[in-house]
């Protein structure tokens, strides 16, 4: 959901715990090339809100990987997530 993460108990059980109880980002130091222009959003997820936008055919450094989303470090030091069909 947008507030909660879905996770399964050992015993079979479903639960949710906050996003913020979690850390879904492994540590990433490479830089991808964008070959489209992209949202800036400072949530890995769909509901996160546009902080930016990146234009292609820059390149960008990729500090994280997240699912779906890479976690980005811009010029002006501004950190958010950018999806990964953006990046080549």
């Amino acid at each position: 959901t947008q507030y909660y993460l879905q996770v399964r108990l050992k015993d079979g059980k479903t639960g949710y715990i906050a996003h913020s109880a979690v850390d879904l980002v492994r540590p990433a130091d490479k830089y991808f090339k964008l070959i489209r222009d992209a949202p800036v959003l400072d949530q890995p997820n769909r509901w996160g809100k546009k902080v930016a936008e990146v234009h292609s055919p820059y390149y960008v450094h990729v500090t994280g990987v997240s699912l779906s989303y890479m976690r980005i470090r811009m010029k002006n030091g501004l950190v958010g997530f950018v999806n990964v069909s953006a990046l080549q």
